[in-house]
C-alpha cells in the first residue's frame, strides 16, 4: 500500500472525526493521573486480562496486516482494552497533517494565526495541565530501582514511586472503555534522527488528533520508524483524553 493517504480514506476520516469527536475530543481525565511505566531490564507491568474475543474495530489509514507481529499484537490489546470505534496507523505525511489541523480547525480546538506561516492558537483548559508532579509516577519492582529513599519523615521530591500491583489497579480504573466513541491514532515515532545508533523508537497509541499534530512536532514520526523498528523491542505509550463520546463539553485542547 502507498504510504500517500488516498483522498477517499483521508475524507472519510475527516467526516468521522467531525461526526463523532467534535464535541468532546479533547476533554480533561476526569482523573488526571499521568503513569509513566518504566521498563527497566523486564517487563514489570502487567497487563490485565483481555477479553477471549476480538473487538471489530475498523481501520481508516493503514494496514495492521503489515504491522510487525509483535506491534500488531500490542496495538491490538489497547484497542481491546479501550474500545476505540476506529484505528487510523499514522505515516507522518504532510498530507496526513494537514487533514488533522484542518480537523481540528474546523472542530475549534486550534485557531490559525494569521501573521505567521502555520501557525496556529490551541487553547487549554484552565483546569488541565500537561502533567502534575504529585501524579506522575514511575512502576518498577522494588522503589529504590526509581527513586531516593529520603529520610524518614522528610518528604521526597524527585519522583514518585508505584508498584506493579498498584499501577494494575489504577490501569483497570480508568482505562476499560476509554475510547468508545473514538478513533485510535497510532503514532510510530523516533527520538532522535532515524537510523542513528543514538534514537530511540517508541509507539503511542492516543484518542487525541491534537497530540497527533504535537507528536510531529516533537519527534520524527512516520512509517519509516516502523521499518526501523523491525523486529526490535520499543517503548510503548498509551494515551487517552479519558471520557468516552457519551456527552458534549466545551472544546479545549488537553
Amino acid at each position: 500500500m502507498s504510504r500517500t493517504i488516498s483522498s477517499l480514506i483521508l475524507q472519510e476520516l475527516f467526516a468521522q472525526a467531525v461526526m463523532r469527536e467534535s464535541l468532546s475530543l479533547l476533554r480533561p481525565l476526569r482523573s488526571r493521573c499521568t503513569l509513566v511505566i518504566k521498563h527497566a531490564h523486564r517487563n514489570v507491568h502487567r497487563m490485565p486480562p483481555l477479553p477471549q474475543t476480538q473487538t471489530s474495530v475498523r481501520t481508516l489509514h493503514g494496514d495492521l496486516d503489515k504491522l510487525q507481529p509483535h506491534v500488531r499484537t500490542w496495538v491490538e490489546q489497547q484497542a481491546r482494552i479501550c474500545q476505540p470505534d476506529n484505528i487510523h496507523i499514522c505515516d507522518g505525511t504532510l498530507e496526513e497533517n494537514s487533514i488533522i489541523l484542518s480537523m481540528l480547525e474546523t472542530q475549534g480546538i486550534i485557531k490559525k494565526l494569521p501573521k505567521y506561516e502555520n501557525c496556529w492558537l490551541a487553547r487549554t483548559d484552565p483546569k488541565d495541565v500537561a502533567r502534575v508532579e504529585s501524579k506522575t509516577v514511575i512502576c518498577t519492582e522494588n522503589e529504590r530501582d526509581t527513586i531516593p529513599q529520603p529520610a524518614e519523615g522528610v518528604k521526597g521530591q524527585l519522583g514518585h514511586w508505584i508498584s506493579p500491583k498498584n499501577m494494575e489497579a489504577a490501569f483497570e480504573e480508568r482505562f476499560p472503555g476509554c475510547m468508545r466513541g473514538r478513533t485510535m491514532y497510532v503514532i510510530p515515532y523516533s527520538m532522535g534522527p532515524v537510523g542513528s545508533p543514538l534514537a530511540k523508537y517508541g509507539i503511542q497509541v492516543t484518542d487525541s488528533a491534537y497530540v497527533v499534530a504535537s507528536m510531529r512536532i516533537m519527534t520524527r514520526m512516520g512509517a519509516n520508524v516502523l521499518d526501523a523498528i523491525g523486529e526490535d523491542e520499543f517503548v510503548k505509550c498509551l494515551h487517552s483524553v479519558g471520557a468516552p463520546v457519551t456527552d458534549t463539553a466545551p472544546i479545549t485542547s488537553g
